[in-house]
């Protein structure tokens, strides 16, 4: 068996998710002797070969996906989408968008993932007929007597210096939720009680540079404590939680926060980071190795006695075996593959249907390029502001009030019946423009599209007043002059009725 693997981007290839959830456990597949490949979802346009059995997206939530999802499914795969972060519960305007998109899912993916139960339980409240799976976040294998070494270091280190390396780490912030720094700062009084009894606390920050604004480090200093901001990356994220005799990992009540995984506890605590953690309790599963006060941790420090010390591995391990154990997390991930119900019949190629994406007021351009190299047609609405090579577009053209249907020369072939013979050469054309123009239909779609102005669609408040309107009528039109198409919208601009980041496909 293959199992492919697709991330939104080349940048997501070094986010924990990738490098935590499916790198770790990517040796353990081998051993077993299944393929297990994690690629960009671009590969494919490069010449990435699409012959896996089964297919997971990670993170990615556009139109592109889907669409692609569903072309998998035709050709007999499995499919299933990682949702692990729980944008979903709450009714915010702003995470419209994302509660539309797992939406979509219902009807073109096989199995939903999770990394904890909670999470599993908020997706089922969308996708009820979906198969989840809870995948934990594994842990990094490492010795013990590599493990039993730096906790011994850490704390002769303290001893002796009385200095207190402290640390938080992650994602300093999210363009929807207030979490990361703010939480670091909301609850930065839970370290008072360690500079009470005469520790130097040392508090060590590393985050990703969007956080790193003028407000996040001005917050920062505010803080009791001597600060230092550091940049993440994988090698800064190694160095720091090896050198930290306590990891804070403080948690909000909000939904998305108590969603997340284990991930940063256990990554801590492999490192030989005692732990300390407020707010919701996260890390309940781990409460055996964990500090829910300061008081606590100087209480055990003073008598030698820490949660995490050489006494406690073994208890550590076995703990650890049972929430976050690679091997196991990849076994259990294969008996749910086996045990799935069987996915779409393989649907014959000259059965399978034509695809097209039809981009909106703000559709990504990679939809657009993942498209073409798939043989989709990228056609373009009166909405679309960018400037791409779309196969054809009903748009303004050269400063004009009246909306045209322009194609590129290569997209004349799919003309169906008598509209092959109704495109008009325009008078001038360089290389990558459009090459002929068509009438709009003479139908009620026609009609309303003509009555359209430019002024009608340049606000905001004039596409929500219209989308829906013109949207379905650009939709049949282009349907009456492909013939039989299945086509999807390519929308993030919000709010705009019936659509967000995807439209589902419109048979």
């Amino acid at each position: 068996m293959k199992i492919q693997v697709l991330v939104r981007s080349a940048d997501w290839l070094q986010s924990a998710g990738t490098r935590i959830r499916y790198r770790r456990l990517q040796p353990y597949f081998s051993q077993l002797g299944y393929s297990f490949e994690i690629d960009t979802i671009s590969s494919i346009r490069e010449g990435l070969k699409l012959n896996a059995d089964v297919y997971l997206f990670s993170k990615c939530t556009d139109a592109g996906a889907l669409m692609l999802a569903d072309m998998l499914r035709e050709a007999g795969a499995l499919v299933g989408f990682d949702l692990f972060d729980d944008y979903v519960s709450g009714q915010s305007s702003a995470t419209f968008s994302q509660r539309h998109f797992q939406r979509a899912l219902n009807g073109r993916a096989d199995f939903l993932l999770c990394s904890t139960e909670r999470m599993s339980t908020v997706v089922k409240r969308i996708n009820p007929a979906v198969p989840t799976h809870v995948l934990n976040d594994p842990f990094r294998t490492i010795s013990r007597e590599r493990l039993l070494q730096l906790i011994e270091s850490k704390i002769r280190q303290v001893r002796q210096t009385g200095r207190l390396n402290v640390l938080w780490f992650g994602q300093g912030s999210n363009p929807l939720f207030p979490v990361g720094i703010s939480d670091l700062v909301a609850f930065s009084d839970a370290l008072a009680p360690l500079k009470h009894t005469g520790l130097d606390v040392h508090l060590k920050v590393l985050t990703n540079t969007a956080a790193l604004d003028a407000q996040g480090l001005e917050t920062l200093q505010n803080l009791p404590y001597w600060v230092e901001v550091v940049e993440w990356s994988a090698q800064a994220e190694e160095a720091s939680l090896d050198e930290a005799v306590l990891a804070f990992l403080p948690v909000n009540y909000q939904s998305f926060s108590v969603a997340k995984s284990l991930n940063r506890a256990v990554t801590a605590l492999t490192h030989g980071a005692q732990i300390l953690t407020v707010g919701h309790p996260l890390y309940a599963a781990l409460a055996d190795f964990v500090y829910s006060n300061a008081a606590d941790f100087s209480t055990d420090l003073k008598a030698d006695s820490m949660k995490l010390r050489g006494a406690t591995l073994v208890n550590l391990q076995q703990c650890l075996g049972a929430i976050a154990d690679p091997a196991q997390e990849t076994s259990r991930f294969l008996t749910f593959l086996a045990e799935l119900p069987i996915g779409t019949v393989e649907i014959p190629v000259d059965q399978r249907p034509f695809r097209a994406i039809i981009h909106g007021a703000a559709s990504s351009p990679a939809i657009h390029t993942l498209g073409r190299s798939l043989g989709w047609l990228s056609l373009a609405s009166p909405f679309a502001r960018q400037t791409l090579p779309f196969s054809a577009q009903i748009g303004y053209f050269d400063g004009g009030s009246t909306l045209q249907l322009r194609l590129m020369r290569t997209t004349l072939a799919r003309l169906s019946g008598e509209w092959s013979n109704r495109a008009v050469p325009l008078p001038k054309v360089d290389y990558g423009e459009y090459s002929h123009v068509l009438p709009l239909p003479d139908n009620p779609q026609g009609r309303l599209l003509n009555t359209l102005a430019p002024q009608m669609i340049d606000t905001k408040a004039g596409r929500i007043i219209f989308y829906e309107s013109v949207m379905a009528a650009t939709e049949t039109i282009f349907r009456e002059i492909f013939g039989d198409i299945l086509m999807m919208r390519s929308e993030m601009e919000m709010p705009l009725p019936g659509v967000a980041s995807i439209s589902g496909s419109i048979a």
